[in-house]
This record gives C-alpha cells, structure tokens and sequence, in this order.
C-alpha cells in the first residue's frame, strides 16, 4: 500500500465517522491518540539527561519549580545565596514563574526531594521524569490542544468536520513541537497555545479576548514577540475600518495594560525592602532581555549563523552594532507584510500570512536566537493547512530537520526518525499528488502562489518540494556516512543549518509574495463577527 493510499485511508476514516454520526467517538479517538504519541516520546531521553554540572532545559525547568516553592516572590529574580542566577536562573516572564510555582507545590507533596531547595540540583528519579513528562501532557491537554481545535473552527466553521479535524490532527502531530517539549523538554505548549487561542478568538471577531490572550502568551515566554507586529498591526487596520474606532483602541489598550498589570504587580507588591518597584521590574526585563549572550547559539539555521560562518560577524563587529544589524535586518523582513495589513482592509488569511511573515524574519534575523524558537514560525505556517497543505506539511519537516543535531544531542535520534518519516508519509506525501493536494483547504477568492485555477498544487511546486524532500535524505546520509574533516569538525551542523536556512529565506519571500497578492475579499468561511 502507497503511502498516499495510507493517507486517504485516513480522510476516508474520518468521512465514514462523520457519515455515521459518530464524530464524538472519532474526536475522542484522535485525542487520545494525541496523547498517546506525546507519551511515547516522552519516554526517552530529555535534554542534559545524565550530564552534570549544568544538565540541561529539564534541569531548568525544575529548578525553577525549586527557586519558586522556596523563596519569597522578591528573591525570584535576583541573585542571592540561595538563588544562584548563574545556575539556571528564572529568565522567563512572571507567567512562567507562577507556573512553575504551581508545578512545584505539586511536585512537593509527591516527591519533596525533586524540589528541595539547593539539595535536589540536577535531581533524576522515576517518579520525578514522570510527574514532569505529565506536566507537560497536562498542560497539552488544558490549553494546547483546545486551542488547536478552537482555530480550526474558527478557520472551517461548523461544518467541514472531516477536514477540520484532520486539521487538527496534523497540527497536533508536528514533529518539531513533539520531540521539542515531550522529548528535549519545555513548555512551549503554554506559549503556543494562549498564542493560538488569541488567533482563534481574533478570526471570530472578539479581538479584545483575543488581546489578552497574546499578552498571556508574553508573559510566559517573552519570544512571543514574534508575532507583536502582526497582531498590533492587524488590530489597528481592523479598527480602522469599523465604527468607534478610537472607543476601540481604547477598549483594547485597557485590556493589553490590565493584562500585564495583573502578571506584573505581585512582583512590585512582594518587593524586597532593598528595592523598589521600578528596579524589581528592571531587574525582571534585564533578566528575560539578556543581551550580553550573543548574537546566536550553536549552528541555528539563521541567516547570522551563515554569515557568520563567511565573514566572522561575532569576532569583526562590536555587540552594540550587531543588535543594530539586527534589529534593521528584521524591520527589513517583516515590514511589507505590516504595510500589506495597513494599506487596505485587512483579512483573516492575510493576518495569518503577517503572523507567518513577522516571526520567521524573526527567527531568521533577530538578535540570540536558539534552534528551538523554530517554532514560533511553524505556528503559523501550521495553520496555512486550510490553504496550503503541502507549505505547511513541508515546513513542519525542515523545522524538524533544522534542530537535529540538538535532538541528536539530547539521545532523541529514534523519535526524531520515527516521527519525521511518519509525518513526512501523512502530512507531505498525500498533497504532493493532483488529486489529494487540496483536500484540506477552504474555498479561495483568489490564486494561491504555486496552485493552479482549479485548486491543485502546480507541478513545478510539487517537483520542487519532493527535490527538497530528497535533498533531507542526501544530507543525513553524508552525515551518517562521511566524517567530518580535522580541518572542519562542524562542517555537517552548517550543512544542515545552511540547508534549512535557505529553504527558510525562500518560504519568508514565498509568504510575503502570497499575502501581497490575497484577495481583499474575505472567504466566506472567514468572515468575522462583530465584537
């Protein structure tokens, strides 16, 4: 059986549950199998597993539930005899914080030793990989996912369950987000999702709720930025072609500042003496904007890790004019698609093309980048499976193949070959042919970049994706296969990197492209509500 034929075996599963009225029984089913996935990976090796000193992002995230449980509020982020900051210190907006304090109440009255204070450094049990792999499946099960199917019915409305739930599956079993927060080790699933939630909410038309959604997902990781232009620019464009606009603005910059007010002030409130509110919340921004680490870290597939490969940018050009460079470079990237949104009435589709277009020119551009924040863009570009399943499906598999080397280190070599081949075989394969290349997506006003009239993918975008697709299979051979030379012992982590980054550098012009070329109309799938 083909692997197109595996994956028709599936839509044609979930016509014959929605036939039979049974979509209840075969939600539950794609849930737990979601679930089921997640708990698979979760059982092998996670980051610094075994390796004192420093561990790894597992360490991190448990120490932070220790630092939370033991010390007064005011000592969170300040470094102290008992709060090395040097040792994993809390670098993450108060959300996280008080997350993490959630968790650690927890964690003390199963395992008290997992969060003693200083003693439980670097602290390995069964119980305690098991509590954390459920914290993070908890956390999946709470907000991720709801958010998930909260944007599919916002993007397919009431009906179309068939595609709307596989939508749903596929986004849920991206490679990338799987092995990052259930095998290496974060929560990014809590980002992602009050991210995703707002998005859902802002499609429907409740932009206020869906402000504060976005804001939530700042205060837990301050690199939801990414999506900052997208969000505050749409927003306004909106504003300005409905009535009251100013009355709006104002509704919705009450709920931004609300918002951040209540993450915020019980920092300020359980200020220690010696300091005041003002240089707690320095401290706080100085902590999550740590700008003293670098222009980037390990071989990420960006476009200064390239550069820097050529020219030594981190050796010839001073910090303070690195960040200018960066900050330039990303403005560069991100500015057509804001000025798309500003200059005509914006859309539903061309919100989430500028959300796609603003945090890949962050990733690719920005200042301290990690191989992880891949993704913030494939968020996005996952939900462009209501348009263009083969670019997502597609970006979902480099996103993956651009962390490898991170994975490999981390012990996760199977899953990531296990998943990758899977999903390449579900996600990628199916709309690589004429006849299934449009099965997930709306009805379009318009020509999709790449897409003939009648909906199919082009040949040319379908040879140019499967090359793509072979060129994976080359590079991990020569890299299983070819030592590296003395000379140019990463030579293989640039490959790579170099490999990804191109083909990231052509989707942010593909997007940009496409969203300059949307139809003003919006789909009548699409249409908003009235707040």
């Amino acid at each position: 059986m083909s692997i197109i034929e595996e994956a028709s075996l599936i839509q044609r599963g979930l016509q014959f549950l929605e036939q039979n009225d049974e979509k209840r029984a075969g939600l539950l089913l794609v849930w737990l199998l979601i679930v089921l996935v997640r708990w698979l990976v979760g059982l092998h090796s996670y980051s610094g597993q075994h390796t004192p000193p420093m561990f790894g992002d597992y360490e991190a995230q448990r120490h932070w539930m220790e630092i939370t449980i033991n010390l007064p509020i005011s000592d969170w982020y300040f470094n102290t005899t008992s709060n090395d900051l040097l040792y994993w210190g809390l670098d993450y907006p108060p959300l996280t914080a008080y997350v993490s304090y959630i968790f650690g109440c927890v964690a003390n009255v199963i395992e008290p030793s997992m969060v003693a204070l200083t003693s439980s450094r670097g602290y390995e049990s069964a119980t305690s990989k098991v509590f954390m792999r459920t914290s993070v499946l908890l956390c999946d099960i709470v907000l991720f996912m709801p958010a998930i199917y909260f944007v599919a019915k916002a993007i397919y409305g009431s009906k179309n369950w068939n595609r709307r739930t596989a939508f749903f599956l596929l986004i849920l079993l991206q490679p990338a987000v799987l092995l990052i927060d259930h095998g290496h080790f974060q929560y990014n699933n809590v980002c992602l999702g009050f991210t995703a939630l707002g998005v859902a909410l802002i499609l429907q038309g409740y932009e206020f709720l869906g402000s504060i959604c976005y804001c939530l997902a700042l205060n837990f990781k301050q690199m939801a930025l990414y999506y900052a232009p997208a969000f505050g620019i749409f927003l306004l464009s909106r504003c300005l072609y409905r009535e009251m606009c100013i009355l709006h603005l104002v509704k919705l910059t009450v709920g931004v500042i609300a918002t951040f007010a209540l993450m915020w002030l019980p920092l300020c409130a359980y200020a220690s003496a010696e300091n005041t509110c003002l240089s707690t919340m320095a401290q706080v921004l100085h902590r999550i904007f740590p700008f003293g680490r670098g222009l980037f870290e390990d071989k990420v597939a960006n476009f200064w890790c390239i550069a820097d490969f050529v020219i030594k940018i981190r050796q010839f050009v001073t910090p303070t004019l690195q960040m200018r460079l960066c900050t330039v470079m990303t403005f560069v990237g991100f500015t057509p698609s804001v000025i798309d949104l500003l200059r005509r009435k914006p859309t539903n589709l061309r919100f989430l093309l500028s959300l796609a277009v603003c945090s890949l020119s962050f990733f690719l551009f920005s200042f301290q980048v990690h191989e992880k924040t891949i993704l913030l863009p494939l968020l996005p570009i996952s939900f462009l499976f209501a348009y263009n399943a083969l670019l997502s499906g597609w970006f979902s598999v480099l996103s993956t193949f651009s962390m490898y080397f991170l994975l490999k280190k981390d012990g996760l070599i199977l899953p990531y070959i296990v998943l990758l081949l899977a999903y390449t075989g579900v996600a990628v394969a199916p709309f690589l042919a004429p006849s299934t290349s449009k099965h997930l997506h709306v009805q379009q006003n318009g020509l999709i970049p790449g897409y003939r009239r009648d909906g199919t993918a082009h040949p040319l975008f379908r040879g140019y994706v499967t090359i793509s697709l072979l060129g994976i299979v080359v590079i991990h051979s020569a890299q299983a296969w070819i030592t590296p030379p003395a000379r140019y012992p990463h030579i293989h982590d640039y490959v790579f990197a170099v490999y990804s980054c191109g083909h990231f550098l052509l989707i942010l012009a593909y997007l940009t492209y496409w969203q300059w070329t949307a139809e003003t109309q919006e789909t009548q799938s699409m249409k908003t509500k009235k707040e």
